[in-house]
Parts: C-alpha cells; sequence; structure tokens
C-alpha cells in the first residue's frame, strides 16, 4: 500500500548566494538534474545560473 509521503532533503531561501543548505539562496529552481558521476546539478531561473550541489 502506498502511502504518498514526501521528504525534502533541503529547504533553500530566496536570493543568489552560494553556501551550505542553510546559507544558500535560489531565485526559481526550475530543473534538477543529475550527471553520470552522481552530481546533482539545479537550474535556477531566475539568477540566470547552473548551481551544483555538494552532498556531504
Amino acid at each position: 500500500m502506498s502511502t504518498r509521503e514526501v521528504t525534502a532533503i533541503a529547504k533553500f531561501a530566496t536570493g543568489s548566494n552560494d553556501g551550505s543548505f542553510s546559507e544558500a539562496g535560489f531565485g526559481s529552481i526550475g530543473d534538477i538534474a543529475i550527471g553520470k558521476d552522481g552530481t546533482v546539478y539545479v537550474i535556477d531561473y531566475r539568477n540566470n545560473a547552473v548551481r551544483k550541489v555538494f552532498l556531504k
């Protein structure tokens, strides 16, 4: 039976600053891609940026 649960792994503030999950700011997350090596990339439309996420 499916529970339809959703788990958030991060919560980002509005802005354009780089930093840890608690410090990073995104304008508008448009898409997320995962590279062949497992690297996570996030498209930030409002800031015209591609961000690389480091999971530690």
